[in-house]
């Protein structure tokens, strides 16, 4: 049923799936390759996080789908966006040419690579820009000593889901006719 709204023949595959477009055999595709930033999403990546790959490949999903409120088939991006507005974050963070500036603009925070962060050494898990801001979510100052950003008490899959949101909002060269109209 997804394949039919997205075929491969239109899209490719890592569009949806990350890996490395480039290559020209599938373990090269699929494999961790030196300074390649987009691995490929699979169920062992997933898996570290605590999540599915379904779950994990909804920050794919979004890059296409995210000035939609709601889409079918991304629950935990849907419950990202609804606690986003709830919580009201753009109060202090730009978004798309809005919002407030207490806090970093966050348009296009998937396409900052994850070497900029710094990562305490308590940190547990994978060291990847998705897991930092997950737990910044949940614990501002334990990832940035200085940060203002309020304490809200998140859970850690609701900080998981936040992150996923963040890091999907990506600027990305696609077709108008790719993307979905707003609803």
């Amino acid at each position: 049923e997804l394949l039919a709204a997205h075929p491969v023949d239109r899209f490719g595959c890592t569009l949806c799936h990350g890996g490395q477009g480039w290559a020209t055999e599938q373990q090269a595709a699929h494999g961790e390759a030196e300074f390649w930033e987009e691995p490929l999403l699979d169920s062992q990546r997933a898996k570290s996080y605590g999540l599915t790959q379904a779950e994990l490949l909804e920050l794919r999903c979004n890059t296409c789908h995210r000035d939609q409120e709601q889409v079918e088939g991304m629950p935990l991006l849907n419950a990202a966006k609804a606690l986003f507005k709830a919580k009201k974050c753009t109060a202090c963070h730009g978004l798309n040419g809005g919002g407030g500036t207490t806090g970093p603009d966050i348009t296009f925070e998937g396409d900052m690579p994850g070497d900029h962060l710094v990562f305490p050494p308590e940190l547990r898990g994978p060291r990847t820009a998705l897991a930092w801001h997950a737990e910044h979510i949940r614990s501002p100052a334990s990832m940035v000593p200085d940060s203002s950003m309020k304490v809200y008490n998140f859970d850690k899959a609701q900080a998981l889901s936040l992150a996923l949101l963040v890091r999907s909002w990506r600027r990305l060269a696609l077709p108008p006719a790719w993307l979905p109209a707003r609803r």
